[in-house]
């Protein structure tokens, strides 16, 4: 009985979280052509760890050659902060376009993690000392 109750113990404290979900699509034209082509996809079929959905617009150069690109992704949490950084130093650079939205809610992209309560919480630290 003591080895079922731990079992049920610690399948209660598994913490199930979705992986987040992000419009991932690209586009070397503009981001109307992007969101034509665009998938929603689960972000941990494309590697593990990504926690941000991430949004792209560089328009960059001078009079003669101008490099577009226009993109949407998953990303890490690291790369959304520091890229901010370097699209605000882009900018400033170049006087052109250069643009880096992350975001990490339903509202984005439709992720989804389930939350933990504090009950759950509590009996699983209790289970610990227990069990």
């Amino acid at each position: 009985m003591r080895v079922l109750a731990s079992i049920l113990g610690h399948l209660l404290c598994i913490s199930v979280a979705f992986a987040i979900k992000c419009n991932v699509c690209y586009s070397s034209q503009s981001m109307k052509e992007c969101i034509s082509n665009e998938d929603l996809v689960d972000c941990d079929e494309l590697g593990a760890g990504f926690e941000m959905c991430l949004k792209t617009t560089f328009v960059y150069g001078g009079s003669d050659v101008e490099i577009k690109k226009f993109a949407k992704s998953c990303s890490y949490k690291s790369t959304c902060e520091e890229g901010s950084e370097t699209f605000k130093r882009c900018k400033r650079v170049s006087g052109k376009i250069c643009k880096l939205d992350c975001c990490d809610t339903d509202g984005c992209n439709s992720g989804k993690a389930l939350a933990v309560s504090v009950v759950v919480v509590a009996a699983c630290a209790l289970m610990a000392v227990f069990l």
